[in-house]
């Protein structure tokens, strides 16, 4: 049985302001990230259920050596359109060439002073970051996955032949020139918000 087209609601077509048009097959926001330099993110609220798995009730785990991991994702970032996704777990591990650890460097950027004895103190200082800013400085990252290599550092991407000025944020795979590596803004390192006499 067909439809009475008279009976149909009808509505004109809507009238397109065809001065700023937007072509389709694509969603207008660019994913790549900005520049490299310092910038404020956003702690995610730290998720704890009490196990060493990173999970989706989880954020923390351990490393391959046993110390407690925390995972640091996502990370908004203040006043710039960018989250940081996928960024790699963040050890209690001391440094071999300084003393302090990548969660200490963490906590002392997000204003925490504090000095765990055991690991739930560490754990606990670590969720009272939720929902605290903290200052950093990020890197430009791609990960082949064919090859498994990492290209670190936005001045070893390609230059923009339209802008010279700037970089493109990929790079063409050398063996199939199809794919491309797209870059990742990524946290190089934390800087304190503590000033040396607050240790």
């Amino acid at each position: 049985m067909s439809a009475d087209v008279a009976q149909t609601n009808l509505a004109a077509f809507d009238i397109i302001d065809f001065d700023n048009y937007q072509d389709g097959g694509t969603s207008g926001k660019s994913y790549a990230p900005p520049v490299e330099g310092q910038y404020v993110g956003k702690v995610p609220a730290i998720k704890d259920d009490g196990t060493d798995v990173i999970s989706a009730t989880n954020d923390f785990g351990r490393t391959q050596e046993g110390y407690l991991k925390f995972r640091l994702d996502p990370v908004e970032l203040v006043g710039v359109d960018y989250t940081i996704k996928y960024q790699n777990a963040f050890s209690s591990k001391k440094y071999k060439n300084r003393e302090g650890s990548q969660v200490f460097d963490f906590l002392r950027a997000c204003g925490i002073a504090a000095r765990p004895k055991n690991e739930q103190e560490l754990r606990q200082a670590l969720k009272m970051a939720s929902g605290r800013t903290f200052k950093f400085a990020l890197i430009w990252e791609a990960y082949n996955k064919d090859t498994q290599e990492t290209t670190s550092g936005m001045n070893n991407f390609p230059l923009d032949p339209n802008d010279p000025s700037k970089h493109l944020p990929y790079i063409k795979d050398e063996f199939d020139s199809s794919k491309r590596w797209f870059a990742n803004g990524k946290i190089r390192y934390f800087v304190s918000a503590l000033s040396k006499g607050n240790q």
